[in-house]
């Protein structure tokens, strides 16, 4: 038997957890440390970044990233304009 695949993006995913799990740790290493209700914040001033230098729902933006705690912002954050 199959596992169920996500009936979710990654960002809608993510956003219900950051919303039913707040206080949880989200990303959690040696020199960071962010609940899901910070990873939500940190996703939500990247988009407002965005939309402030004119990116707006369905442009394209280009990320390039290693593994790192900035990738779990990114896969979160969504633009909702």
């Amino acid at each position: 038997m199959k596992p169920a695949l996500l009936e979710q993006t990654i960002s809608e995913k993510l956003a219900t957890t950051c919303s039913t799990f707040p206080h949880r740790f989200a990303i959690k290493t040696p020199g960071l440390q962010l609940t899901y209700r910070e990873l939500d914040q940190k996703s939500n001033a990247l988009a407002s970044g965005l939309l402030g230098l004119g990116v707006k729902k369905g442009h394209r933006v280009a990320v390039s990233l290693g593994n790192c705690a900035a990738y779990g912002v990114v896969c979160k954050f969504r633009l909702n304009n």
